[in-house]
């Protein structure tokens, strides 16, 4: 009867995940989709076409956190109009594909140098943001995002 409950709660908790952010989650199916198909694909296809295929698996992997920052950002407005947030998603969708356009031509040492501290200032940016204004018991709120 345990197992039952923990399972109840596991599934409640994942409901509210999917309805929460929704194009986060989308963004992490794109890019395991997106890796098993690279894998699939390594030995047949071409490097021109495995390197376009990487880069859009980094683009939408870049896209987990951008997303996760945009709605914590929108959540922290009250009142917002759902064209607001349309709006918002549609910006960081564009900033991705100008990301990959200009920022990420190849896999030289510098794009894929700024490839990381982009990704790695967009997570440091969503562990921030929830905590940004108001400061008290910030180590016990960051201590349980790694729980």
């Amino acid at each position: 009867m345990r197992a039952l409950n923990i399972f109840k709660k596991v599934l409640i908790s994942l409901y509210y995940s999917i309805r929460r952010f929704p194009a986060t989650l989308c963004f992490s199916a794109a890019t395991a989709v997106m890796l098993i198909i690279i894998n699939e694909l390594e030995p047949t296809a071409g490097q021109k076409t495995l390197d376009i295929l990487k880069r859009i698996a980094m683009i939408l992997a870049l896209g987990i956190p951008l997303s996760l920052c945009i709605t914590h950002i929108l959540e922290r407005k009250e009142g917002l109009k759902p064209a607001a947030r349309i709006l918002a998603s549609c910006a960081g969708a564009a900033a991705l594909v100008l990301y990959y356009f200009f920022l990420l031509p190849d896999f030289n040492m510098i794009p894929v140098t700024r490839y990381i501290a982009v990704s790695a200032a967009l997570y440091i940016a969503f562990i921030l943001l929830p905590y940004f204004y108001r400061r008290e018991n910030f180590e016990l709120y960051v201590m349980k995002l790694f729980i």
